[in-house]
């Protein structure tokens, strides 16, 4: 049977890698593609299920020792770990939505062009020479 420091210490050490994989992918989101960025986040997704299924255990086990539990050190450790991996995930989401905004404007510039090249053909009167249609 694992005592509260265990379980207090596995929490610690799942929070700590989902802070690292999510600072990870935050410093290489701009240069990966969409697949490794949804593999990334299948990833991180796996890791959250695995803290909750852990967390829900922990709480459990909080609650049936009650308040003598908070004179354990490894409580505030817990509670900076979840502190650091919340904030890398908000970090990463405002990171995410600048990149989505990017590309999406990427997207509107490129029909853009494909409009306004629409627009010309090569003519018959000229070789090579476009002309304005309309």
């Amino acid at each position: 049977m694992k005592t509260i420091d265990q379980w207090l210490q596995e929490a610690i050490d799942r929070y700590e890698r989902l802070t690292g994989h999510t600072e990870q992918l935050g410093e290489s989101i701009r240069t990966l593609s969409t697949t490794d960025i949804t593999d990334q986040c299948a990833r991180m997704a796996e890791l959250r299920r695995e803290i909750t299924t852990h967390d829900e255990k922990l709480h459990e086990l909080l609650t049936f020792l009650g308040g003598g539990v908070l004179d354990n050190p490894l409580l505030g450790s817990y509670q900076q770990a979840l502190r650091a991996a919340i904030d890398a995930t908000e970090r990463i989401a405002a990171k995410a939505q600048r990149r989505k905004e990017m590309l999406l404007g990427e997207i509107v510039a490129g029909k853009k062009s494909r409009h306004a090249i629409a627009g010309y053909n090569s003519g018959t009167t000229q070789q090579g020479v476009l002309q304005k249609v309309g």
